[in-house]
């Protein structure tokens, strides 16, 4: 009897210090990613808040019984070759001159987008923008082109003329607690250039401003094995130096244009949309 006492008592011991010690995971989407491992006597956070388009604070605080018993802090930055080199890493502003950008990803300041490829996206950045339903990621249509959708306001998807911004995980799928970023920009309108490009631009046209800004462009008649003269899919791809990015311009034999920037994302363990 005592033996057995024994057993329920340390049973006991051990089923407190599991709801004590033993932590849960909550990651902080809002807060660019931070990761909280909370337990009843004990907090444990992983800091990882913005605090600039492209940089943030990231640490370790430990709090015991509520109380903060340590902390550690620094400062990062995020650079992906859209700042001025040897300016402040948080101006992004329309001021920023392509030509004089660092190496890696050219930056198109002069365009009227209103997000360049691999902004961060948050929250408050959604405002005047109106979500589709597209699937495995947030595609947003800015307000100046009204969403088209089915009898009963269902099924909300872009017009025939628009822009529009993907935001996913990136540069995998499943990198979420990194925050979310545009990694595509659909060019439906005329209106709009990227780096003196529009989708009505010639192939020379593109070819020449491109390769201007940096630019590495290839053509698709060789790379795409179902291209044909009737149809030729992506006829032309600019790619940024450093990979992160390219942007297609094709047109079809029957004037279908297809025109945008896209960042690849991986999907290493296979999430099925």
């Amino acid at each position: 009897m005592k033996k057995r006492a024994k057993i329920i008592i340390i049973a006991l011991v051990a089923a407190t210090l599991i709801v004590l010690l033993f932590p849960v995971k909550i990651r902080h989407k809002e807060d660019g990613g931070t990761v909280e491992y909370k337990a009843i006597v004990y907090t444990v956070t992983k800091l990882h808040a913005p605090t600039g388009p492209n940089e943030y604070i990231g640490g370790t605080v430990i709090e015991l019984f509520g109380r903060e018993i340590y902390r550690s802090e620094e400062k990062f930055y995020e650079d992906r070759g859209d700042t001025v080199a040897g300016s402040d890493p948080a101006d992004t502003g329309s001021n920023v001159d392509p030509a004089a950008t660092q190496p890696g990803t050219p930056r198109d300041s002069g365009t009227s987008l209103r997000f360049w490829i691999l902004d961060k996206f948050g929250d408050s950045d959604s405002e005047g923008m109106q979500r589709t339903s597209m699937m495995g990621g947030r595609e947003y249509v800015e307000d100046k082109y009204p969403v088209v959708t089915d009898e009963g306001g269902y099924n909300p998807r872009a017009p025939e003329v628009y822009v529009s911004y993907v935001v996913t995980p990136w540069p995998d799928y499943a990198d979420g607690e990194n925050g979310f970023f545009v990694t595509r920009i659909n060019i439906a309108d005329p209106e709009v250039g990227v780096f003196g490009v529009t989708m009505n631009s010639t192939q020379e046209e593109f070819i020449l401003q491109m390769e201007k800004n940096g630019l590495t462009v290839v053509t698709a008649y060789e790379d795409d094995p179902g291209w044909s003269p009737e149809n030729p899919r992506f006829a032309l791809v600019a790619f940024s130096p450093n990979g992160e990015y390219e942007i297609r311009l094709s047109r079809s034999a029957d004037g279908n244009v297809i025109f945008y920037i896209d960042a690849p994302v991986s999907n290493r363990d296979n999430i099925v949309f």
